[in-house]
């Protein structure tokens, strides 16, 4: 979680998701922070479904992002995580 406390580690985070293609910085930083604040919230206990269930959001879509346009093969290690 670098990318919450480290501005010159959040561009890096935003030029990673720039060579994979995707749009603007706003998905970055939208991404780092609902990982930040989901954490916190699922350590609270507090909104624990809804909070859930946009953190699986947020990392199927990482790993339709990153693993997945690369070939089932590359993508096996990551989906052996999923299941």
């Amino acid at each position: 979680m670098d990318e919450v406390f480290s501005v010159e580690r959040m561009w890096e985070f935003v030029d990673l998701w720039s060579d994979y293609g995707i749009g603007p910085s706003l998905t970055a930083f939208l991404s780092v922070y609902v990982e930040f604040f989901g954490a916190i919230l699922l350590f609270l206990g507090a909104f624990v479904r809804p909070t859930a269930f946009v953190l699986i959001l947020n990392f199927a879509a990482h790993f339709l992002i990153s693993e997945v346009g690369f070939g089932f093969i590359y993508a096996f290690d990551a989906l052996f995580y999923v299941v």
